[in-house]
């Protein structure tokens, strides 16, 4: 069966750094991988009415980061099962308990240097919810890039160093 893992996101290339650490940690075992964004929803009535996740999460999504995705999909494609990106949206402890219930996340792999960005200015940092969960919370490290012509292209994911 399958594990289920957890991956706080910012749409970014050096985020994914945490995919691959997670991949190289479980090895051999087979996982649905599920890349969360964490975000306040508008309190406006039209906004909620016509809002859509999928397109939201679409939107945050260049195609240098789809294309990041697309490669960490085909190198470990025998070990991933699903991979698929998800909102949280809820501002409570209470409430990421059961997110992680209803999606039977097992493990959360988080960084543990690199700070997440705010893709949009209804983004907050997931961070502090996945350490107060309870649930298995890895940390994967590895060196920062700054200041490389790579940086968020394609090419950085594989100019990092390896995820420690």
């Amino acid at each position: 069966m399958a594990k289920t893992i957890l991956i706080p996101t910012d749409f970014t290339i050096e985020s994914l750094n945490v995919v691959k650490g997670a991949l190289r940690q479980l090895e051999e075992e087979e996982v649905n991988l599920i890349l969360v964004y964490s975000a306040h929803l508008s309190d406006c009535i039209t906004d909620l009415l016509f809002f859509s996740k999928k397109k939201y999460l679409d939107d945050l999504q260049n195609a240098k980061f789809k294309e990041a995705c697309e490669i960490l999909q085909n190198k470990y494609a025998s070990q991933i099962n699903a991979f698929n990106f998800d909102l949280f949206t809820g501002g409570t402890q209470g409430t990421f308990q059961n997110f992680l219930l209803g999606n039977k996340i097992d493990t959360i792999f988080i960084p543990k240097t690199y700070r997440l960005k705010s893709s949009d200015k209804w983004g907050f940092d997931l961070l502090p919810y996945c350490k107060k969960s309870g649930r298995q919370c890895v940390e994967i490290s590895w060196k920062e890039t700054r200041n490389v012509p790579e940086k968020d292209k394609v090419a950085e994911l594989f100019m990092m160093s390896d995820p420690i």
